[in-house]
C-alpha cells in the first residue's frame, strides 16, 4: 500500500484534492463551509497550499502527471471551494491531522498513510480469519481488486468504506472460524456505514443478502453476537442515520428509507417462513415473489418519474448503456477513471471468477449461485436508480467503486462452495486451484500498478519502458516502485500459502 501511495501523484485519484480540503477543514473545526458573500459558493478558509491544481492531466489519459504545477508555498489562509463538503466527517478526521503539523507534499503523503491505516488493518484481519482455508484466502484476494488498492491509496472515503465492506462480508460468512470474527464484522460495519453518504444502503443490502442466503432472521443474527459488537453496530448505525437526517444531500436522505426497507424485508421473510406450514405454500411464496418484484419495478418507475428535471428517456438509455463500463471500473479503471487496467488482465480476472462459478455448478451449490446472481442484479439496479435519483444529467455520476463493496460478496461466497464437497471429487486438486486464483489476483494487482505508473508517467499510449517514465515529483520512480511491488506481492503470496491451511 505504501508503494501505491508513493506511485500515485498528488490529487491523482477522483476528487482527492476536495477530500484533502474537507479533511483539513474538519480537524480545524470548520465542519460547515460558509459563503463569503450572499449567493456565493460556500468555502473553507484554509492554508493556500491546499489549493491543488491537477486540471492539466485529470480525465486526459494521454497527458502525464508531470504537467501539474507545484503546490503553492504558503500557509496564508484563503477561501477554497470543495465538492466534498456534504460528506460525513468520519472519513475525513484521520487524513486531516497531518495538515495541522506540516504542509505541502509531506502533509499529503502522511494524510494518505493515516487514511490507509484502518483499511489495511481490516484487510489484514480479514486475511487472518480466512487463512483457515486456501480457497477462502483466494476469495478474499479476488475481492481486493485493483480498484480497492487504488481507492485506499488516495485520500477518499471510498477506501475506508470498501475495506469495511470486505471485513463485513468476511465476518458474516466465516463468523465461527475465529474468536475475533464478530469484532471484525462490527468494525467492518462501522467502516462501511459511516464515511460515505450511501454507506448505509450498501451495508443493509449486504446484510439482507446474507440473511437470506443463510435463512436466518435479523433478530436471531443480532442476538447471537457478543455485546461489544452489538454496541459498535448500534452506535455506528445511529450516527449514520443521524447524519443522514441532518444532511440536505439527496443521496444521504435516501438512507432514511433503509430502516423501512429492512422492516419490509423482515415482514416478507416472516411470511415466507410461515408459508412453509401451509398447504398452499407454493402459491403463497409465488405471490410473495411477485409482490417483491412488482414493488421493486414500481419503485424504479417512481424514481424515473420524480427525478429532478422529470423523466428523461435519453438519459436513462445512456445510464443503462454504462452498466458494462461501470462493472469493469469495479475491477480497475484507476486515476480519474482515465487509467484502465489492461483488458487482458480484466479478462484474466473474470476467468478466475468463472472458475469459482464452475466449481459452484459442479458441486450443485445452486443456492449460492442464485445469491450471487441476486448480488449482481441488485448492484446494477441500484446503480440505475441512484444515478437517476442524483439529478446528474451527464450519466457520469455513477462509478464502479460505489457498489464494489456489494460485489465483493461474489468471490467471497463462491470461495466457500468447495469446502463441503471436496471429498466427492478425488481428482480435483482444490489446493492447486486456490493457488492459481490467488496468483491471478496478485498478478492482476501488479499489472494494474504498472499500468497506473505508465499512465501517470507518460500517458496511457506512452513508452512501455519504465526507465523513461517521469516520476512527477514522487519520492521514487514508478518503475522502481513497480519492481518493489512485484517482490512484496510475491512475498505476501508465499507467506499466505505457508501460513494457511490446505483444507
Amino acid at each position: 500500500m505504501l508503494s501505491w501511495i508513493l506511485m500515485t501523484p498528488m490529487a491523482g485519484g477522483p476528487d482527492e484534492q476536495h477530500h484533502l480540503v474537507r479533511s483539513a477543514a474538519v480537524v480545524r473545526g470548520q465542519v460547515t463551509a460558509t459563503a463569503p458573500v450572499e449567493g456565493a459558493v460556500p468555502e473553507y478558509r484554509l492554508p493556500a497550499w491546499l489549493a491543488i491544481d491537477v486540471d492539466c492531466f485529470k480525465l486526459q489519459p494521454d497527458v502525464p502527471a508531470s504537467c501539474a504545477p507545484s503546490l503553492i508555498d504558503s500557509d496564508t489562509r484563503i477561501g477554497i471551494v470543495t465538492t466534498a463538503r456534504e460528506y460525513p466527517i468520519w472519513g475525513h478526521i484521520l487524513p486531516g491531522i497531518p495538515s495541522l503539523v506540516t504542509s505541502g507534499s509531506s502533509a499529503i503523503y502522511l494524510a494518505r498513510i493515516l487514511d490507509a491505516a484502518i483499511p489495511i488493518a481490516l484487510i489484514g484481519a480479514a486475511l487472518t480469519i480466512a487463512r483457515r482455508s486456501r480457497m477462502q484466502l483466494a476469495g478474499v484476494l479476488m475481492a481486493i481488486t485493483p480498484m480497492v488498492w487504488f481507492s485506499i491509496a488516495v485520500v477518499n472515503p471510498s477506501g475506508l468504506a470498501l475495506a469495511g465492506a470486505l471485513a463485513l462480508w468476511v465476518g458474516l460468512i466465516w463468523n465461527r472460524q475465529h474468536v475475533w470474527a464478530p469484532w471484525l464484522l462490527a468494525a467492518g460495519w462501522a467502516a462501511a456505514i459511516l464515511p460515505r453518504r450511501d454507506g448505509i444502503i450498501w451495508v443493509a443490502a449486504i446484510l439482507m443478502i446474507y440473511l437470506t442466503f443463510r435463512s436466518i432472521s435479523l433478530k436471531d443474527w443480532f442476538t447471537a453476537l457478543a455485546r461489544g459488537p452489538q454496541i459498535l453496530i448500534a452506535i455506528s448505525t445511529v450516527l449514520a442515520l443521524g447524519g443522514a437526517a441532518l444532511s440536505g444531500n439527496r443521496i444521504s436522505l435516501t438512507g432514511l428509507v433503509v430502516p423501512v426497507a429492512v422492516a419490509a424485508y423482515e415482514l416478507v421473510r416472516w411470511a415466507w417462513d410461515r408459508a412453509a406450514e401451509s398447504a398452499s405454500r407454493v402459491a403463497i411464496r409465488s405471490g410473495l415473489v411477485g409482490v417483491v418484484a412488482v414493488g421493486s419495478v414500481a419503485a424504479m418507475v417512481v424514481v424515473f418519474l420524480v427525478r429532478p428535471g422529470g423523466p428523461d428517456t435519453h438519459l436513462a438509455s445512456r445510464i443503462f448503456g454504462q452498466t458494462g463500463a461501470n462493472l469493469i471500473e469495479a475491477v480497475g479503471v484507476l486515476g480519474w477513471l482515465d487509467a484502465p487496467v489492461p483488458t487482458t488482465m480484466v479478462m484474466l480476472y473474470l476467468l478466475g471468477l468463472g472458475g469459482l462459478v464452475t466449481m459452484a455448478i459442479l458441486f450443485g451449490e445452486y443456492r449460492r449461485l442464485v445469491t450471487i446472481g441476486a448480488i449482481l442484479g441488485i448492484a446494477i439496479a441500484a446503480s440505475w436508480v441512484l444515478e437517476l435519483y442524483s439529478g446528474n444529467v451527464t450519466s457520469t455520476y455513477w462509478q464502479g467503486r460505489y457498489y464494489l463493496g456489494l460485489l465483493m460478496g461474489i468471490p467471497l461466497l463462491l470461495a466457500g462452495a468447495p469446502g463441503a464437497h471436496a471429498a466427492r471429487f478425488h481428482g480435483l486438486n482444490l489446493t492447486a486451484m486456490a493457488g492459481v486464483l490467488g496468483a491471478i489476483s496478485l498478478y492482476v494487482m501488479n499489472g494494474a500498478f504498472w499500468a497506473s505508473g505508465r499512465r501517470f508517467g507518460v500517458g496511457v499510449n506512452g513508452s512501455l519502458k519504465p526507465w523513461t517514465w517521469d516520476s512527477y515529483g514522487s519520492a521514487l520512480a514508478p518503475g522502481d516502485l513497480g519492481l518493489g511491488v512485484l517482490v512484496l506481492a510475491g512475498a505476501l503470496g508465499v507467506q499466505l500459502w505457508r501460513r494457511s491451511a490446505t483444507s
